[in-house]
């Protein structure tokens, strides 16, 4: 035998408590990414609040504007269905791609708030 017993045990302590870091490292990064959804879950409800909104402007609107608006909207739409699509994918990925996806996410809903706050989309 190599080490004596005392240095055995306190390699095996060494060796649990690298294993319990590696697994509280595990827990927080599911808690981050649990609060990071949960957060842009609610920026989307108040997004989709000024959408509703938009909407209901397009109800009185007539002619060009309404066409126009139409128009906004279905862009709108689709920015929103690809922030849907964002957030499955954030959800599902591994915590590598998730970071990556996450960078993209806060753009598409800045994009997208963007979007709602102005008068016309390009």
């Amino acid at each position: 035998k190599m080490y004596s017993a005392n240095t055995d045990a306190h390699f095996e302590k060494a060796r649990k408590d690298i294993q319990e870091a590696a697994t509280s490292v595990t827990e927080a990064m599911s808690s981050v990414r649990t609060d990071y959804y949960s957060q842009t879950q609610k920026k989307l409800v108040e997004l989709d609040n000024q959408y509703q909104e938009l909407l209901k402007q397009g109800q009185t609107t007539t002619g060009e504007a309404k066409a126009a608006l139409l128009k906004r909207v279905q862009e709108l739409e689709e920015r929103r269905s690809g922030i849907k699509s964002r957030m499955e994918d954030y959800k599902q990925a591994s915590d590598k791609a998730a970071e990556s996806i996450r960078t993209g996410l806060d753009a598409a809903l800045s994009d997208y708030a963007s979007a709602l706050a102005n008068k016309q989309i390009e």
